[in-house]
């Protein structure tokens, strides 16, 4: 019901996520993860626009894939090639998250100020990416708000969304 109130209010994506990744969360099992997705046939059955699965997992990535989701919401903050063999087989959408290789509880530290750390990430995830062979356009970049960021680099990010939108499209999650 959720989801059609989604659609019906003009949502442009519903992406659904089966393991918390927010700060104190325990982080489900691979195992979890899976059964607490395994409605999510009837989900996208109901989604009246694209469905998007938010894990780091390639095989919880593979099994919402092949349910008929069309994006792979990644929160790894790495290039994997496992996630990337993924994406290329399904011509999946792919959104990169950068966390500075941190958790949400853990505060990154950027030398060079993390404006520059985000976008020297968006520039490696891309071409690891389109090197792979994954096409340019199903690509999409996230700051990771909240993620290895203290509140300041949070707040620096959103001021510096029209430069971070030289990697477009740009996903800005602030939840």
């Amino acid at each position: 019901e959720r989801i059609e109130e989604l659609c019906d209010e003009g949502a442009d994506i519903i992406d659904i996520g089966a393991c918390s990744t927010a700060p104190m969360s325990m982080i489900a099992s691979e195992e979890e993860e899976l059964a607490r997705l395994s409605i999510l046939p009837q989900l996208i059955e109901k989604s009246t626009v694209p469905v998007s699965v938010d894990t780091f997992r390639p095989r919880v990535a593979e099994f919402a894939l092949r349910c008929g989701a069309a994006i792979v919401n990644d929160e790894s903050g790495e290039f994997s090639f496992e996630m990337a063999s993924v994406v290329k087989d399904f011509g999946a959408g792919w959104i990169f998250m950068h966390t500075g290789g941190k958790t949400s509880t853990e505060k990154g530290v950027y030398p060079s100020g993390v404006t520059y750390d985000v976008l020297t990430f968006f520039s490696r995830m891309k071409k690891e990416a389109t090197d792979y062979g994954i096409n340019e356009e199903c690509l999409c970049y996230d700051c990771g708000i909240g993620f290895g960021k203290s509140r300041n680099d949070d707040v620096k990010l959103l001021s510096e969304c029209k430069t971070l939108s030289e990697y477009s499209p740009l996903l800005v999650g602030v939840s």
